[in-house]
């Protein structure tokens, strides 16, 4: 990805980005490219959706990423995929999860409205490559977000992004907790330059439990006893870099994902934000 394109995407915070149509091969290739791309958004709160490569079976590829914040589409073979083979089912999955009001919702089981065909073969290698798009027969928990086409539309099997363990985070509640966490940054950044002192503490905690309750109202974090999150300011001693600090503690639904993590900022400095265990 070219520096430019890089520094656009480092002031789009939160953005989902889709990488449609990978086709580079042997695996290691497309891994490191999916690698390469990423290292430039991990710390700007934004996930990757890519297609999976046509040249690289879905289980190898996705297996080779898993750590990273990314979520990998693929087409599952039925009588009605090859009208669909040759749209990006990354873009596809990326309008449905950022589309108003769907924050807080699983994408398994939706459907998306039909979709006129697109096939426009001109060759009998564009045939094939429509054949290859869609070889993968049925669903063999391969961490993929995987779309079939129905006669209805298009259906989420699954949602699964490549973070943690197999049955880790889905890309949904992935996209709400990035969400949260760059709006406790963007409540951090108003306090860059407050003195160190215990009432701008406290009302640095004040303002998070403030950005936090419009998530608590709509139903998307409680605290771990079923109430309010957890809300503990405190001023950060330390010599090198005092600052104000903030510790969140907070369970995610409707998935019911712990959230544990402290916003700081040091005078002059930008926030950080950091995950607890």
């Amino acid at each position: 990805m070219a520096a430019e394109m890089r520094s656009i995407l480092a002031g789009l915070p939160g953005a989902v980005i889709v990488a449609p149509d990978l086709r580079l091969s042997p695996a290691q290739v497309a891994v490191e490219f999916v690698q390469d791309v990423y290292a430039g958004l991990a710390d700007s709160f934004q996930i990757l959706l890519v297609d999976a490569p046509f040249d690289v079976p879905a289980r190898v590829f996705a297996e080779a990423c898993r750590g990273l914040d990314v979520g990998v589409v693929r087409w599952l073979d039925t009588p009605q995929a090859e009208s669909q083979s040759f749209r990006s089912g990354a873009a596809l999955i990326g309008a449905r999860l950022c589309r108003p009001g769907s924050i807080g919702r699983s994408l398994t089981g939706t459907r998306a409205l039909p979709l006129q065909g697109r096939q426009m073969l001109r060759s009998r290698e564009d045939e094939l490559l429509v054949r290859e798009r869609t070889v993968e027969r049925r669903p063999d928990n391969a961490s993929t977000i995987d779309l079939s086409v129905v006669p209805t539309g298009i259906q989420v099997l699954t949602e699964p992004s490549l973070r943690g363990i197999a049955d880790g985070w889905s890309i949904p509640a992935l996209y709400a907790v990035k969400t949260i966490h760059r709006t406790l940054i963007e409540q951090a950044s108003t306090f860059v330059f407050r003195n160190v002192n215990m009432q701008n503490a406290v009302a640095f905690g004040a303002g998070v439990s403030a950005c936090l309750e419009p998530y608590v109202r709509a139903g998307l974090l409680t605290g771990a006893d079923g109430g309010m999150p957890s809300v503990e300011p405190a001023m950060i001693r330390d010599p090198s870099a005092p600052g104000l600090g903030v510790t969140v503690s907070a369970v995610l639904r409707p998935w019911t994902r712990r959230i544990h993590v402290q916003v700081g900022v040091s005078v002059g400095e930008s926030p950080r934000l950091r995950e607890l265990a």
